[in-house]
Parts: structure tokens; C-alpha cells; sequence
């Protein structure tokens, strides 16, 4: 029990903070990506929203060079459990917003192997008050799951290296795929990789070469040009319409 207790600690904090976004109402662009956008209303249309077309042609928003399906499809399951209540969007948010603090101090505690450290450093994000907006506005829940994700992929990168388990590499490629999906802040990605592969191994006194480094970091810039390309269709077409 007391090796969970650092994350109930960090998760009451989180919770406690945003627990009276709960009475919000949906707004602005809420209403329009969420009541607007009717392919969100029916569950089975979740393949759609990997799709460029969708975001395209389909998109309920002026902006079309962007690309995140994640979003649209928490959207979705939130739209089938709690139709047009926002409470149950705000308790979305809050989780989220507690699991990415969690992620926080796993990150933390991964890369620097203390726990009190990585306390301080998950408390320390949980309270800063510039991420009111990424949890209290519904539609910001795509900063949200991109930290995350983002985090939980450098965070599975670090125990690859540890453990030189192959699953935790695939894991932390999947969950880089979940962050570009959020949201396209994820695209600086594969340089934290790099940064971190060099120090940790210099940190640890490992014989990971450079090289070695940049190989393991291939698969995330593969996986980031596959992204640009898509968004880049998206920018194209942006852009001709006006």
C-alpha cells in the first residue's frame, strides 16, 4: 500500500483542485465540436475520425489543418454515457487531468529513481495554475491527454533502457501515437528522446552509445513524418479554401 501511496496522495490533489468544474457549463466551442458535430453522437463512427477525411470535410470548425482523433473519440464515449450532461465531460477532464499528474511523478521517479523528488515534482505540476484552462474548458482536454501521453512514452523509453524489455519500447512508440493524436505539440517528441537517451545513459554510467541512441529514436521520427504528412494534407487544403 505504501508504494501506491505517493499516486492516492497526488490524485486527491488533482481531484480536490478541479472537483467545482464539475457545476461548469459547455461553452463556446464546446457546444460547436460536441453538439455541432453529429458523427460524435454515434459510437461505431470512431474509425471515421482517423481518417483525413474527417477532419477535412467533416471537422465542425473554421481551423481544418489540424488532426486529433483522440479528442473526437473521448468525445464520443462521453457522448454515449452522458449524451448532453456536462458533468460528465468535466469529470472526463478531471480524470485525466489526475492520471497525466500521476504521470508526472512515474516520469520523474523513472529518470531520477526518488520518490520524494518525484512527489514534490507531481505536486508541484498539480497545483500551477496555468493548466485551469487545459482541465476547466472541455475542448482543452487535448493539452491534457497529450502530457499524458507524452510523459508515458518517455517515462516507458527510460524503463526500456533499464530493463531492455522490448515491449516497454513498443509501449512508449504506442503511447508517442496517442500524444500526436492529442494534439501536434507531441511532434517535439523525438528530440526529448534523443536528450534523454544521452543523459540517462552519461547519468547512469551505461555504455550507450550515440549511436545507439539515435537508432532507438528512427521509429519515433518515422512515426512523426507519417503525422506531418498527414496534418501537412490537412494545412494544404486549409489553405486552398481561402
Amino acid at each position: 500500500m505504501k508504494k501506491y501511496l505517493p499516486i492516492v496522495i497526488l490524485s486527491f490533489i488533482s481531484m480536490a483542485l478541479y472537483i467545482n468544474t464539475i457545476r461548469n457549463e459547455l461553452i463556446w466551442d464546446d457546444l460547436h465540436f460536441i453538439f455541432s458535430d453529429k458523427n460524435i453522437h454515434i459510437i461505431s463512427n470512431i474509425p471515421k475520425f482517423f481518417t483525413p477525411h474527417y477532419w477535412r470535410y467533416e471537422f465542425p470548425s473554421l481551423r481544418k489543418n489540424v488532426y486529433r482523433p483522440l479528442r473526437a473519440i473521448s468525445f464520443a464515449v462521453d457522448y454515449a454515457i452522458w449524451h448532453t450532461n456536462p458533468v460528465g465531460y468535466h469529470i472526463t477532464n478531471i480524470v485525466l487531468n489526475a492520471i497525466a499528474v500521476v504521470s508526472v511523478f512515474l516520469f520523474v521517479k523513472s529518470l531520477y529513481k526518488n520518490n520524494k523528488l518525484a512527489l514534490l515534482a507531481g505536486s508541484i505540476f498539480a497545483v500551477l495554475p496555468h493548466h485551469v484552462e487545459a482541465v476547466a474548458w472541455v475542448k482543452n482536454r487535448s493539452e491534457v491527454m497529450c502530457t499524458l501521453f507524452f510523459l508515458l512514452s518517455l517515462t516507458f523509453f527510460i524503463k526500456f533502457m533499464d530493463y531492455n524489455k522490448n515491449y516497454l519500447y513498443g509501449l512508449s512508440l504506442l503511447s508517442f501515437m496517442f500524444s500526436l493524436m492529442s494534439k501536434e505539440t507531441a511532434t517535439i517528441l523525438p528530440i526529448a528522446i534523443i536528450l534523454i537517451g544521452l543523459v540517462y545513459a552519461h547519468k547512469t554510467e551505461q555504455t550507450i552509445r550515440i549511436k545507439q541512441t539515435l537508432l532507438f529514436s528512427l521509429p519515433y521520427f518515422a512515426i512523426l513524418a507519417i503525422y506531418l504528412f498527414i496534418n501537412y494534407s490537412n494545412f494544404k487544403y486549409d489553405i486552398g479554401k481561402h
